[in-house]
């Protein structure tokens, strides 16, 4: 550790030895055998204590480690479990994925497969899939109004009429089954 200061520095971080290296505030720098740094910090909620990790130095800097070690404490300081605020985070980021207009276009074109005709089937999969998807695959599926699924395409072409017309049928009937 630096001397005196009881904080790290980049050159302290570089030579360090296998161990913890303790930065304060409960944030500090684990160095394990191989090397490898991971900053972590522990703290408390409600008697108990809990350890939350940030990352691998040096991908999140010294600085960044401090900033979230701070919101830490303040999440902790409001009454609220830090790690569980984590979780809920990454819990929300993972099903937001999960429930892309992709992802669930996917999951309804593969029930529908069986049900529908070929033909109907191809031109669903072709609707949802290279036109409907192309611009609002990525984007939660409950978070679309249906009024943002009838595009204004640039140029026209004769299919344009039906695009408007099938384009939000098809995402409201995904959107139905995901519910």
């Amino acid at each position: 550790m630096a001397s005196g200061t009881g904080k790290l520095t980049a050159i302290v971080i570089k030579a360090a030895a296998p161990g913890k290296l303790f930065d304060g505030g409960g944030l500090y720098l684990h160095v394990r055998e191989n090397g490898a740094r991971y900053w972590r910090v522990k703290y408390r909620h409600l008697g108990r204590e809990g350890l939350l990790s940030f990352g691998v130095y040096p991908e999140v800097s010294l600085a960044e480690a401090r900033r979230r070690r701070d919101e830490a404490r303040a999440t902790t300081r409001g009454g609220r479990d830090t790690g569980a605020v984590k979780r809920e985070r990454k819990l929300a980021a993972v099903t937001s994925a999960a429930n892309s207009l992709e992802a669930v276009a996917t999951e309804f074109l593969g029930a529908q497969r069986r049900k529908l005709a070929f033909s109907t089937f191809a031109k669903s999969q072709w609707i949802l899939r290279d036109n409907v998807c192309a611009w609002l695959g990525s984007h939660p599926l409950l978070k679309l109004k249906l009024l943002s699924c009838s595009p204004s395409y640039a140029g026209s072409s004769s299919e344009e009429p039906m695009r408007q017309r099938i384009g939000p049928r098809n995402i409201a009937a995904a959107r139905n089954r995901c519910r």
